[in-house]
C-alpha cells in the first residue's frame, strides 16, 4: 500500500533480509507483474525456504559441501573450453575438493 507506484497497480516487490558474515539470508526480487507482485514474490519465496539453508551452506562453509564428479568434470572442460584455466585453477587444485562419485 505504500509503494512508489503512481501510476497503475504496483508492479514490483522485493525483499532482502542481511544475514551473518556479510551474506544475505534473502535477497529476493519481481522487477516486473502486471497483476500481483506480491504475490509472485511470495511464491518465490516460498520456493527458496527449501534450499536457502544449503545456498548458505555453500557460502559460508564450501569445505563442507561435495560436488558431484560429473558436475566437477563438466565445470573443467568448460573452463579449459573458455582458456581461462588460469583464472579458475580448480582442476589444478583438484585435491581440495570434495568430489562425490556417483552412487552405485
Amino acid at each position: 500500500d505504500a509503494g512508489g507506484e503512481i501510476i497503475g497497480p504496483l508492479r514490483s516487490a522485493s525483499i532482502r533480509v542481511s544475514g551473518a558474515m556479510g551474506i544475505d539470508a534473502c535477497d529476493l526480487r519481481i522487477d516486473l507483474d502486471k497483476k500481483d507482485a506480491v504475490g509472485q514474490l511470495r511464491a518465490l519465496f516460498d520456493a527458496y525456504q527449501p534450499e536457502g539453508k544449503m545456498l548458505r551452506k555453500v557460502a559460508l562453509e564450501p569445505d563442507e559441501i561435495g560436488i558431484s564428479k560429473s558436475l566437477f568434470d563438466k565445470s573443467i572442460a568448460r573452463i579449459k573450453e573458455l582458456e581461462l584455466e588460469d583464472r579458475f585453477p580448480s582442476e589444478r587444485r583438484k585435491d581440495s575438493w570434495n568430489i562425490i562419485a556417483p552412487k552405485t
